[in-house]
């Protein structure tokens, strides 16, 4: 629903994800070119959000850019912990901040401007609501503290204070519609329609996931407020993160992981609390929401990074998507592809990828590319060192699966046993599986 409208409103001067875009390729090579930003990190240097700023850069050329919602089969994994996801928006806080400079560049559409400008504010609202919720508990407290005056000077009628409750609860209820009804309506939209009615688990299913969901978003967003702020604050302090890699495989935080994030969200809701039920009760019971999330962040986090309760919530029904009931064809061949390349990629004897990224210099060549760095204990070190020792002694049917996988993850290691098997030539190593002509003769060469 949301992307809905949004392609209503936005029309032919819409945004794309780089992940998930269907682009003309010569209009996007002649004129997406992203600049320099003059000056030093955060706010100048290589662009970090570039997605909108591309979109801008072929509506300036004079190309559309439509947001297709009716498309599937484009899917992206969201980092699988509190933690992680907040570590990938600390690059998108500092991205969206560099947007700034570019709202007043020449030629750009105003939707683009407008773009931009909401990117920026995305961020900005975090320490925005954060100042908004202290200086709304200093009013209260200031207001619990005076003493009303109702006869002031000659006025023979009293004068009575001024009520805001009206104001108040209007900006209430406005807040609660913006995040709520959107929610209500795609129940509505979804009990229209019989198959995602079931592609969902039902409607009763649907509503219980959409409540769940609503609480888990009415605990987390403190969190993540604070988190945006802290990285606001530090961006403006001249602090460049640059683009770390992101974490995507299952994971689960642990207790000391979470306290190292969580421990000042949870000492600032617990003093913040404390200090409103001691002197401004009244103001203490409307920020609860808040202040709750900040309390059970540790716990939170903790509870959300874990799989199997996901596992647990898709057999009982909840948190459906129509992709898990049944998956597109796409999906089904990931699956295949990935469970075949797991019995072969680390068997022990066979003379597959195992084997072959340790003879073969290009996929040798290939596995040490795309093996992402990571620090190694010195016992790790010495345990890979070992199972090439070992390798080159004995040949690749001496390791268990979980050796293999060790000494690939070992890019020294692994180095090292590749090039004293290409030393002792091409026969030495009688167990590890030899390499096709063509190819031996070409590294040799």
């Amino acid at each position: 629903m949301f992307f809905a409208g949004l392609a209503f409103w936005q029309g032919g001067e819409g945004n794309f994800w780089g992940h998930n875009a269907i682009i003309r390729v010569a209009a996007f090579a002649a004129h997406c070119g992203l600049p320099r930003l003059p000056g030093k990190e955060p706010f100048g240097g290589e662009i970090l959000s570039h997605d909108f700023v591309e979109a801008g850069l072929l509506r300036r050329a004079g190309w559309e850019t439509w947001l297709a919602p009716e498309l599937r089969g484009s899917y992206e994994e969201i980092p699988p912990t509190l933690i992680d996801y907040a570590k990938r928006d600390r690059r998108w806080c500092q991205g969206n901040l560099q947007h700034f400079r570019l709202i007043f560049a020449r030629h750009f559409h105003p939707l683009t401007r407008l773009h931009l400008a909401m990117g920026v504010m995305s961020y900005l609202s975090s320490p925005l609501w954060l100042l908004f919720v202290a200086v709304a508990g200093l009013q209260a407290y200031i207001e619990s503290r005076a003493e009303p005056v109702y006869f002031f000077g000659e006025n023979l009628h009293p004068l009575w204070p001024v009520s805001y409750a009206v104001e108040m609860s209007t900006v209430l209820l406005v807040t609660l519609s913006m995040l709520f009804v959107p929610k209500l309506l795609a129940l509505v939209a979804l009990a229209s329609d019989e198959w995602r009615r079931r592609s969902h688990g039902g409607l009763a299913r649907a509503a219980l996931s959409t409540l769940l969901e609503s609480a888990f978003s009415v605990l987390s967003a403190p969190v993540l407020m604070l988190f945006q702020t802290k990285f606001v604050w530090a961006i403006l302090l001249n602090r460049h993160i640059g683009w770390p890699p992101q974490r995507r495989q299952d994971r689960r935080t642990g207790l000391g992981e979470a306290l190292g994030a969580h421990a000042w969200h949870t000492l600032v809701g617990l003093a913040a609390g404390v200090l409103a039920y001691r002197y401004v009760p009244d103001f203490f019971w409307w920020a609860t929401p808040v202040l709750l999330g900040l309390v059970v962040s540790i716990p939170l986090s903790m509870w959300s990074s874990r799989s199997d309760v996901g596992l647990r919530a898709r057999t009982a029904g909840l948190f459906l998507t129509p992709q898990e009931r049944d998956p597109p064809r796409v999906l089904r061949l990931l699956e295949q592809h990935l469970a075949q390349a797991h019995q072969t990629a680390v068997q022990p004897g066979a003379a597959g990828a195992w084997a072959a990224a340790v003879r073969d210099p290009f996929v040798h060549a290939l596995h040490l590319a795309i093996l992402p760095e990571r620090a190694t204990s010195r016992r790790e070190r010495y345990h890979a060192e070992g199972l090439a020792t070992q390798v080159l002694e004995q040949g690749t049917d001496g390791l268990s699966r979980p050796e293999a996988r060790a000494l690939l993850c070992d890019p020294r290691a692994l180095r090292w046993l590749h090039g004293e098997l290409w030393a002792a030539g091409p026969g030495a190593p009688e167990h590890a599986p030899d390499v096709p002509a063509h190819r031996r003769a070409e590294a040799t060469a």
